[in-house]
Formats: structure tokens, sequence, C-alpha cells
């Protein structure tokens, strides 16, 4: 009898190891009780005490201390509050150990699973690092390695008054509580008195397959397209290939009312005439590749004109359309490769480029729409492939940021032309909120949402891109704009 019962509890002992060590979960590399592997930036550390344990099956423990230091952070103890203090890629963590809860950057958050003390070392889960830290992480299942990498640089200035360092701090609270409370993904860029405060991406770029943003990832950036166009013609006028009131039917004849139409009122929406953007939804019917300028044209051919040229304005994406095809037949070459030639290369811009060619897909964030209930948006590509010089670009905010100065510091145009441009409000809009001038233009496509904000008196900028369609970042920008004037 006794023996039988010895005989089922070594059987339960061994089912239920088998249970946990050797089966193989899904994103997990668990089998048996073979040591876990490190590589922290491509290369492959001994642990000896700090060696990777599991909490259960599903989830690696990695130490804290030993990944954190080799990619350049920093991890103390404060006694008073029995918690590490972590700082990393700017920014900075109180971690409760045994517990989820986590002060990052002054913002309670938590963590899926608790940070764990084990022999005097501290202990968190490999999601962690990917999740709250922002490391890039990489399971290598077949040779049982763990793989840490930190993610693409950010350009934020180290030499900060402690005026600015304070205000930093404040704008990284705000968009730590905006990711983890209200969901936000995306890039932000902030300049004050000409020195970058912020320049962190936040959430995913694709929720699907849980890929985080980094500061070097593309975004669409729709509407933001037109400050570059618009800048396209400038160089084109300043090198007297053409006139501001040159009739549009100089260039083009198969656009409407093109000879009762200026460039000058097309640049400043004008026109008058009929938004190409409406027909949205025959694009998508047509199959939502991409059509030819003279499709379009052929389709609003019999549109009457809104009012008589010059004598309202009305924003009208199919203005910077014809401005994108009057680009290339005066410079004889496709309008991206009149951009990365005359814009991008002169502004060190390398990821900017259209969000889709003919090669395919550039983009590489995911567009979605809605707030909580996420859904990919399909018909961004639709919207996307045809805006051309309207809005057909995908960037980073990092490179809005290196347009920006480029623009200003007459490298892409004389400053006497950036200004004529900006003046009379070719693809930017003049504001004054109580900030001084703000000199903007936001893009909005069917899944990405941009902001691209100058504030000259003050040597400020503020640059927002998400990946959510229709998002309110006007209020977004406003509480950003009271954190950075202190109001």
């Amino acid at each position: 009898m006794r023996k039988s019962i010895w005989i089922i509890v070594m059987m339960i002992i061994i089912l239920g190891s088998s249970s946990v060590f050797a089966s193989h979960i899904e994103g997990t590399i668990v089998e048996g009780n073979k040591p876990i592997y490190i590589e922290i930036e491509g290369i492959s550390v001994l642990t000896g005490k700090d060696s990777v344990y599991l909490l259960d099956a599903y989830t690696e423990m990695c130490p804290l201390r030993l990944i954190t230091e080799r990619l350049g952070g920093t991890i103390g103890w404060d006694n008073v509050q029995k918690a590490a203090v972590l700082e990393y890629n700017h920014n900075k963590y109180i971690i409760y150990p045994n517990t989820k809860k986590i002060m990052l950057n002054n913002v309670l958050i938590e963590s899926e699973h608790p940070v764990m003390i084990k022999d005097s070392r501290i202990f968190a889960s490999f999601a962690f690092f990917k999740e709250i830290l922002s490391v890039k992480t990489t399971r290598d299942s077949a040779n049982r390695v763990l793989k840490f990498n930190n993610p693409s640089s950010s350009i934020e200035d180290k030499s900060l008054t402690e005026d600015n360092i304070n205000t930093r701090n404040k704008l990284a609270a705000f968009l730590t509580e905006l990711e983890f409370k209200n969901g936000f993904s995306g890039q932000v860029v902030i300049v004050k008195d000409n020195k970058v405060l912020i320049d962190r991406a936040y959430g995913y770029a694709d929720y699907e397959n849980k890929i985080k943003a980094e500061t070097k990832t593309t975004f669409s950036v729709g509407s933001i397209t037109k400050q570059m166009t618009a800048a396209a013609i400038m160089k084109l006028y300043q090198e007297n290939k053409l006139g501001l009131e040159d009739k549009v039917s100089k260039y083009l004849s198969n656009v409407p009312h093109g000879n009762e139409i200026s460039i000058h009122q097309l640049l400043n929406h004008t026109s008058g005439l009929y938004d190409y953007s409406n027909l949205a939804l025959e694009l998508m019917m047509n199959g939502g590749g991409f059509v030819s300028f003279d499709y379009i044209m052929n389709r609003i051919k019999d549109k009457p004109l809104e009012f008589t040229p010059g004598t309202q304005e009305k924003y009208s994406n199919t203005g910077y359309l014809v401005l994108g095809e009057i680009i290339e037949q005066v410079s004889e070459m496709p309008l991206e490769i009149y951009l990365m030639k005359n814009i991008f290369s002169p502004a060190n811009m390398v990821l900017t480029k259209p969000s889709y060619d003919a090669s395919g897909k550039n983009v590489v964030a995911k567009g979605y729409k809605g707030s909580t209930d996420l859904k990919p948006d399909y018909l961004d590509a639709i919207y996307v492939k045809n805006a051309y010089g309207a809005g057909f670009l995908c960037s980073t905010a990092e490179e809005i940021h290196l347009w920006n100065t480029a623009f200003l510091n007459g490298k892409i145009i004389s400053q006497e032309n950036a200004l004529l441009q900006m003046t009379n409000k070719y693809g930017w809009i003049r504001l004054s909120e109580g900030y001084g001038t703000e000199i903007s233009h936001s893009g909005n496509t069917m899944g990405f949402t941009s902001y691209n904000g100058l504030f000259p008196d003050t040597g400020t900028e503020v640059i927002i891109i998400t990946n959510k369609g229709m998002a309110d970042l006007y209020s977004m920008k406003l509480k950003l704009l009271k954190i950075i004037f202190q109001k």
C-alpha cells in the first residue's frame, strides 16, 4: 500500500515538473532546465548569479542591474522608499520590488509582472524591458537566448538650463501619462530656446504584433507634405523657372479653369477648385490602387469653381495635387525625386519618402482608427497613395525638426523666400493664441494625425505624430504649450 502511494506521488511530481519545464509555450523558450543565455548589444554576457530564472512557465525573469547598466542606464537603491531608482534614455523610474508598481517620470503605472528580489538581486520579466523601458528585445528560442538592444537614439540636448530641465521633466510626466493612461502612440519632438527638450517615441507602431514605436519609425504625415511642396515651388520661383502669378494653364492643359487660376492661388487655397479628396469612395471602388493625375482631373473637370479665384479662402487638397504636377513638369523629374534632391538631402532627411510607391509600402507604422477599440485603417493606403503633393509623405518627428531647421536657416530656399512663403501662408497657417506668432500645419489621413508648429519668437517647436486617425492633437498641443511657457 505504501509503495503504491509512493509511486502515485512520484508520478504527480514528474507530471507537474514536465508541465513547467518540458513544455514549449508559444513565445517562450522554456524547455527542460537548460540555462537561458543573455545577449546585450550583440555581446554574449556571462550572468553567474544573475542567471535568468523562471517565475512561471510563461515568464523569464532577467537581472535588472546587469542589463540596464550594459545598455547605458544607471540603477541605485533608495533606502527610504525601499525602491530601486533607475534612469534610462532620459526617463526616471522608481521601482518597488515584489510589486507591480512603478513611478515613471512621477506617474504611477503598473507592469504586467512584479519586479522581484532574489538572492539580494533585482529581477524583472523579459516583457518589462520592452513594455516599460522600451528596450528592443528578441527571443532566439532555438538557441535559448534573450537579446537586448537599445532603441534608436534621441537628439535631446544634454546641455540645458535648470529651468529647461524642469520643463522637460514636466513634459515627460505629461507624455508618460498620455501613453500609459490614454493610449497615445507616436512621436514627439519639443524645442525651446532652440534646444531639443523632448525627442521620444511612445506606444506601439504595430499593435497586432506589439512592435514599439521608436524615434526612427516612419509615420505618414499627411498634409505636412504641403510645406515641402510649397518650398519646392518657391525654389523653382527663386531660380526664375516659374512665376507665382503665372496661370496654371501655362504648365498644364488638363486642369479645370487653369486659365483663371494662378500658382499663388493654389498655394494659399484661394483657387476655388473642387477638392478631389471627396472622391475617396470612388477611388476605393476603383480598386484602392494608384490613379493618374489625368484620371483625377478628368473626374473633376465638370465640377464648377466654388468661388471666383482670389475672392475667398477654402482649404483644397486639389491645389497641392496640381502644384506637385507643376513641379514635375518644370523640373522634368518625378515629384519624389525632386523633393529628395532639393528638400530632403539639404536637410539631411534620410527617412522621409512617399508612404507608398511603385515598389510597395514604405511607411513603417501601421495606421489605426478608434481610440480604445483599435482597428487597422486600410482606407489610409487608398487616400495616401493618391495624395502626391498634397500629402503622400512619411517621415519622423526628428526629420520634421530637421526640415524646420533647414527651412528657417535658408538651406532649402533663401531666408527671404522662406519668410515670403510663411507670410503668404504657402503650406503654413499663421495663428496667434497667446504664445506669440504660431506658424504651423497639421496633417490628417485616415490612420495618422500630425502637427508641426513653430513659435519663432521664442525658438520653440512642437511636433507630434501619431498612428491614430482623427486624433485630437489640438488639445494635446495646447497642454504642451502651457507646460512649455509655464502657464
